[in-house]
């Protein structure tokens, strides 16, 4: 499980069963992002680390963590693991053209939704996937409309949330199911939309969890 907040110092929080991690930026050399890994019972910080990051976000992945990583001289992004019990930080060899902005992961599937135009020198439109061991970049491939986005994934199941209308080579209005391996829209279509003030409406998903 984890959320998110703008507004606080520690802006994701995560848990395993076990360990609790924190993710906070800003606070440790300007900008890095500062990863800890906390206990629970006592909440002492038994392991922390620094990336050169900036929009980083992780997911609980088995033993491991997976981090998005954005350059702080906006030179682009990658994807990253964090073994969870020496808390050892390892680059995978995959680069992203912009930021994300969310990722889940299932098995060995990276799912990833941001502001990017490519992956790994492939173009990808805000939602990509990438092999968790080898970075290597997946068929998996909505072709979103508008740029950012939101993933999650779970029992097989893979949804996208945003501000689009298409996706998947449909019509969906900010929150879609796509298939977990060619990122083609299925039959599953809420329809979802914001209302702006004077009744007005426009497709967004700002949270998925």
């Amino acid at each position: 499980a984890a959320s998110s907040s703008a507004n606080d110092p520690f802006l994701q929080l995560a848990t395993d069963g076990t360990w609790l991690f924190a993710r906070t930026e800003g606070t440790l050399n300007g900008f890095d992002a500062r990863l800890l890994k906390i206990d629970p019972a006592t909440g002492a910080v038994v392991a922390e680390r620094s990336l050169p990051s900036i929009q980083t976000r992780m997911q609980v992945a088995g033993t491991a963590l997976v981090v998005t990583t954005y350059a702080r001289d906006n030179t682009g992004g990658g994807v990253g693991v964090i073994t969870i019990a020496d808390w050892t930080f390892t680059p995978l060899p995959v680069s992203i053209l912009g930021w994300a902005t969310s990722l889940d992961v299932a098995g060995d599937t990276v799912y990833l939704a941001g502001n990017f135009s490519a992956v790994g020198g492939q173009p990808r439109a805000s939602f990509a996937a990438v092999h968790r061991q080898t970075g290597a970049v997946l068929p998996w491939n909505p072709r979103a409309n508008v740029p950012r986005g939101l993933v999650r994934a779970a029992g097989g199941r893979v949804w996208a949330g945003g501000e689009f209308t298409r996706i998947g080579g449909q019509r969906r209005r900010g929150l879609a199911e796509l298939d977990p391996i060619t990122g083609a829209a299925l039959a599953w279509n809420p329809d979802v939309a914001g209302l702006l003030a004077g009744g007005s409406t426009y497709p967004g998903i700002a949270n998925l969890e």
